[in-house]
């Protein structure tokens, strides 16, 4: 598997930054339009309708956030340098609502290159390294010999067909992620029926705090193989002093049977 690193949402720009910005309409057109190509300001302007000091404030806000970034490139005609706006950013905001979870997930866009998309990718880098032939026989080296001619004759292709094997490349991508797509929401619907009978049982057997801290420890890092909350962490996410959570942890353990992994889990917090 090969790591290949793409641009990443700036720090600054956590989840609840990004749900704000991306809530305003204009600013999600703003994105749409230069994550196709760069544009200037006054292109943007013109292409959304909107004023020019409106335009300024959107673009300002995808700056701050670093979605975006801002180049100044020369202009051929002679006049000052235009300022340009392009995308800055490579990641998947994906929110998951139901009954007994809601979710909201910020995950950057890297190649990784697992096993799985290897004939995908061997598909594109084949693509990839493609000559576009505009002349034919014209674009070989006339100084080539015949055998070179020959390999170059292979690796070249003419505009038509380079861009129907991207696209055929693009579909077989495509109907591979939302193929992975509908896995996941299967394996969704299988978290949320989990996460509802363990709701059922806090329901019968804790009372309203100790549900809150089953839920914060067996549904938070826990489950993401991340470092266990600490007892000051949860006393700030409940909004409770320390003494109180660990009142509710004993309750809690009290009910467990002792020596059980779910016990030990929680008697370590206490």
């Amino acid at each position: 598997m090969v790591r290949k690193k793409m641009n990443r949402t700036p720090p600054l720009a956590d989840t609840n930054v990004l749900l704000d910005v991306l809530g305003n309409e204009t600013r999600r057109r703003i994105l749409n339009m230069i994550s196709h190509e760069p544009m200037y300001f006054n292109q943007l302007a013109k292409e959304i309708q909107t004023g020019q000091q409106a335009i300024l404030r959107h673009v300002k806000i995808l700056e701050d956030t670093g979605l975006i970034e801002s180049y100044a490139m020369r202009s051929e005609l002679g006049a000052p340098d235009r300022k340009y706006y392009r995308v800055n950013s490579s990641f998947n905001l994906s929110i998951s609502i139901s009954n007994d979870n809601f979710t909201v997930r910020n995950e950057d866009i890297e190649e990784l290159r697992y096993k799985e998309a290897d004939a995908l990718y061997k598909k594109f880098d084949e693509l990839d390294s493609i000559v576009l032939n505009h002349d034919d026989d014209n674009t070989l080296d006339e100084s080539s010999d015949r055998n070179t001619k020959s390999n170059q004759r292979k690796s070249v292709m003419s505009l038509d067909q380079i861009l129907l094997k991207l696209q055929q490349n693009l579909e077989d991508t495509e109907g591979q992620i939302l193929h992975l797509e509908s896995r996941l929401n299967d394996l969704r619907a299988l978290k949320q029926a989990i996460l509802k009978k363990i709701h059922d049982i806090e329901k019968e057997n804790f009372d309203d705090l100790e549900r809150r801290l089953i839920c914060s420890i067996m549904e938070g890092p826990m489950c993401r193989k991340e470092e266990q909350l600490t007892i000051s962490e949860l006393a700030e996410i409940l909004d409770k002093n320390e003494k109180t959570i660990r009142n509710a942890l004993s309750r809690i353990t009290d009910k467990l049977e002792i020596g059980s992994s779910i016990y030990e889990l929680f008697r370590n917090l206490t």
